[in-house]
């Protein structure tokens, strides 16, 4: 599945796309901040790419990332998506995540995707519930979702060591039932 906003595609990855994801995820910013997102080489870019399209086949399927890619061109311009975290009495819970190449930042990209991947988390699997954090030195990620209508909900209690340096993460939401009122 697909998405197209004004500006961007969102889209299933292909095995084309593993230079992209090793480029994006040797950044500076994701080596240091997002461990669980660590790619050595192109064989790991390769793996990345195939548990995706394994876990989008499954009927199982728990991740929704998507490649990010300019329209009209079809630039690779980074990733983002959502994956469950819990099933409540009120629906799903799912934690929104994206990263977006460094040369792209501050062109609003990330936010016209991001409201995009929240009206499909709603839409298609029916989220009671999407979250997402950032560090607290990161006010651009905010911004992002502040844009989109989340609502600041927690601040982490205790800083994290990433490798030598301590940070402190936000946590910003958006229910349902406030997006359905301000859409």
């Amino acid at each position: 599945m697909g998405m197209t906003t004004k500006r961007v595609t969102l889209r299933v990855f292909q095995k084309a796309d593993n230079q992209n994801v090793y480029q994006l995820c040797t950044e500076k910013f994701i080596k240091t901040y997002e461990m669980h997102m660590q790619i050595g080489n192109l064989a790991d870019a390769d793996d990345f790419i195939q548990w995706h399209l394994s876990n989008a086949a499954s009927p199982r399927q728990t991740h929704y990332l998507y490649a990010i890619t300019l329209r009209e061109t079809g630039e690779f311009l980074g990733m983002g998506g959502y994956s469950f975290v819990d099933e409540t009495e009120l629906g799903v819970v799912m934690e929104l995540e994206y990263y977006l190449l460094e040369a792209h930042w501050g062109k609003g990209y990330m936010t016209e995707a991001l409201r995009e991947i929240i009206a499909s988390a709603f839409a298609r699997n029916h989220a009671a519930k999407l979250f997402a954090q950032c560090h607290t030195d990161n006010p651009s990620s905010e911004n992002v979702m502040k844009k989109c209508g989340m609502v600041l909900s927690a601040i982490q209690p205790k800083p994290k060591d990433y490798r030598g340096v301590i940070k402190e993460n936000v946590r910003y939401e958006i229910t349902a039932d406030k997006y359905v009122l301000e859409t």
